[in-house]
């Protein structure tokens, strides 16, 4: 027949393989074209809500919080009413007694004061009061200190005496604490860049050098080392703490490029320590970067599968186990296409799991683990072997056998908290304490240098500690700049921001 083409087997199996590939490359495009399309357009919420919201556990008398909504109904007469949510102290605005209060007398003319039919006076016989938020933008002015000088003019080889000077933290800064303090509070606890913060002082005929606010920055961040250190210590000393890290951009000296560099973050799990945020910073993701954190550190990490992690559980003399974070996991099976059936199965035992998982952390430690046992473990055993079950009916490139695989070759790993009252399920906490990071670097955009990095890690450890804490950032560094450079070293510790706190409520009430 005419058009026909032959050819031979080889060549016709190897056509076939050929198409098999494409069609295999094809579903992979589509599912990661799939992935970020949700990505980038679809909700960020990872809430999923099943039928069954509520674990029981019987013996277990613990309150659990009613679920929240804007209206409830209300039946009338055979049909229904949306009543409205009444408001509540979050929603009306609330200020403190002391705030200051400026006055202003709202009278009509004297003229409008008397009767016209009787020409007599009017009397006031009361007043509405208005009172509403006012704001009056900062102001800058000149610290002047005058230090007095005394000699004795009779005699001269007395020489002169005059006041010691105060300590600064920065010798010769044309800067006052108060200044230094706000601008670290500004850039660290507020995100706003430097150029703002210069920008805003324009309006106020202010011209601050863009190199000498960036100096500044740095030094006060290089001074604040022994505090940090002093707070990575106490946290370090509890046992058991959340890690995690985030990318930062990095200018390359010499060539104006930026690299990707990390923040890291240190903060103890244990439910009575003080929230210390310890933020680190590194020039890269080498595994050499939380080894040398981590060096003092003898005890639990939570964290997610970071090899680096891994191979610290796994060397015996670190003295780190690893605790792997079940959010993370369950995060590889939300991004998996709603329509699949495992999808839904292993997403609706794991939110049991941390349903049961927030009951247990009402109670004390011994029921805590009871719960785990009697209750998470029978949970955790059946989604272990679902997954096993269904793990070969899934290419291993592919995106579900990859989740199945992320838990099943760490199981006993994931099992690690079912066993120890003191182990969390999930490392959010510290994800939720590198968001400040990532609100940062949307302004500030990148680090200038690896010294400004290890600055702005020391800066936002203390300012972030301090929001923790609900202590005032901008009170606490104001005192903090006059003190640091004469206090003991011995007593540094007296300065960190729990106890700073401490010590200025004892102050008040003598």
């Amino acid at each position: 027949m005419k058009n026909m083409i032959y050819i031979s087997k080889a060549e016709y199996e190897k056509l076939t393989d050929s198409r098999i590939v494409l069609e295999y490359e094809n579903q992979k495009l589509k599912r990661e074209l799939a992935w970020l399309k949700k990505f980038a357009f679809g909700k960020k919420s990872e809430k999923i809500r099943h039928e069954d919201q509520t674990p029981d556990l019987p013996g277990l008398e613990l309150e659990s919080a009613p679920e929240e909504s804007e209206e409830s109904t209300v039946e009338i007469n055979g049909y229904s009413r949306k009543k409205k949510r009444r408001s509540t102290k979050e929603d009306t605005l609330q200020v403190p007694e002391s705030i200051p209060r400026k006055y202003e007398i709202i009278d009509i003319p004297e003229s409008e004061k008397v009767n016209p039919r009787t020409g007599g006076h009017l009397v006031c016989i009361g007043e509405e009061i208005i009172e509403q938020l006012a704001f009056k933008p900062a102001e800058y002015y000149l610290n002047v200190k005058r230090i007095l000088k005394y000699a004795d003019p009779e005699d001269p080889s007395f020489g002169v005496r005059q006041a010691k000077t105060p300590d600064k933290i920065i010798n010769g800064s044309k800067f006052d604490t108060s200044f230094m303090a706000n601008v670290v509070f500004q850039k660290y606890g507020l995100h706003m860049p430097l150029n703002r913060i210069i920008e805003h002082a324009k309006l106020a005929e202010i011209k601050l050098p863009e190199k000498t606010m960036s100096s500044l920055v740095m030094q006060l961040g290089e001074k604040l080392t022994p505090l940090v250190k002093e707070m990575e210590k106490e946290s370090f000393a509890r046992g058991i703490l959340f890690t995690d890290d985030t990318p930062v951009k990095l200018i390359q000296p010499g060539r104006g490029k930026t690299k990707e560099a990390r923040m890291w973050i240190y903060l103890s799990s244990d439910a009575n320590s003080p929230p210390y945020y310890v933020y680190k910073f590194s020039p890269g993701r080498n595994h050499s970067f939380p080894e040398e954190h981590l060096k003092n550190f003898r005890g639990i990490i939570h964290a997610d599968a970071f090899q680096a992690y891994e191979k610290l559980d796994e060397n015996l003399n670190s003295g780190i186990q690893w605790a792997p974070c079940w959010a993370h996991a369950r995060r590889k099976f939300f991004d998996l296409p709603g329509s699949l059936a495992i999808r839904k199965k292993v997403l609706k035992m794991m939110q049991r799991l941390f349903r049961y998982e927030r009951i247990a952390w009402k109670a004390e430690p011994e029921l805590r683990l009871k719960i785990r046992q009697r209750r998470e473990k029978v949970i955790a055993d059946r989604l272990f072997e679902y997954l096993t079950e269904q793990q070969k009916s899934f290419l291993p490139s592919s995106n579900t056998a990859q989740a199945i695989n992320y838990i099943l070759s760490r199981k006993e790993k994931f099992r690690r908290y079912l066993d120890n009252p003191d182990i969390r399920m999930d490392n959010n906490k510290s994800e939720n304490a590198l968001r400040k990071v990532a609100l940062g670097r949307k302004n500030w955009l990148f680090v200038g240098s690896e010294k400004s990095g290890h600055a702005a890690a020391n800066l936002m450890s203390l300012v972030q500690t301090c929001r923790a804490m609900n202590i005032n950032p901008f009170e606490y560094l104001n005192d903090i700049f006059n003190k640091l450079m004469s206090y003991p070293a011995k007593r540094i510790g007296e300065l960190l921001p729990d106890r700073w706190a401490k010590s200025q409520r004892a102050n008040l009430e003598n």
